[in-house]
């Protein structure tokens, strides 16, 4: 490839690069303002814990939910997936813990009450929800007293079907 050609196909693809820049739409001033909120240290309001359980609602309704537990990748089916983000649906009983940062990536973490098998011992689970991407990203199931019972983590993947 002769010198010329490739400083035309750099120009090119600078050009191009450009373009797919420029084309991008800017985020909705509104949406911003709520990604900005997201990630304030504050806790959430009931309105606003409200809104955040039906934006990731709409986020993962009609998605496929899949899991990494100790390193293994599977598919949730659709009840896993429904009892996984069940905090999205629970009619009372969700509270916002605040945000945690996990690595670059800063979380909402969802508290609700969770089913457990024994009706002296609480269960919580917990979701993680990425405030940029709206995704939950981390679901946490555990009892109330550690040394009882076997405690879930998984990190959470979104997909489209």
């Amino acid at each position: 490839m002769t010198h010329a050609l490739r400083t035309r196909l750099r120009g090119a693809l600078l050009g191009v690069t450009l373009i797919v820049v420029a084309c991008r739409q800017p985020d909705d001033p509104a949406i911003a303002a709520w990604r900005t909120r997201l990630a304030q240290d504050t806790r959430l309001t009931d309105d606003e814990l409200k809104r955040l359980r039906a934006d990731v609602g709409k986020q993962v309704s009609g998605k496929v939910v899949r899991v990494t537990e100790n390193g293994v990748a599977r598919t949730l089916d659709e009840a896993e997936t429904a009892a996984t983000l069940e905090v999205l649906t629970l009619p009372a009983g969700v509270f916002d813990e605040g945000i945690r940062r996990e690595g670059e990536r800063t979380v909402r973490v969802l508290n609700g009450p969770a089913a457990s098998d024994n009706a002296e011992i609480e269960a919580a689970q917990r979701l993680m929800i990425d405030v940029q991407t709206l995704r939950p990203v981390r679901y946490e199931f555990a009892y109330a007293v550690p040394s009882y019972g076997t405690e879930i983590r998984y990190d959470l993947l979104v997909e489209s079907k």
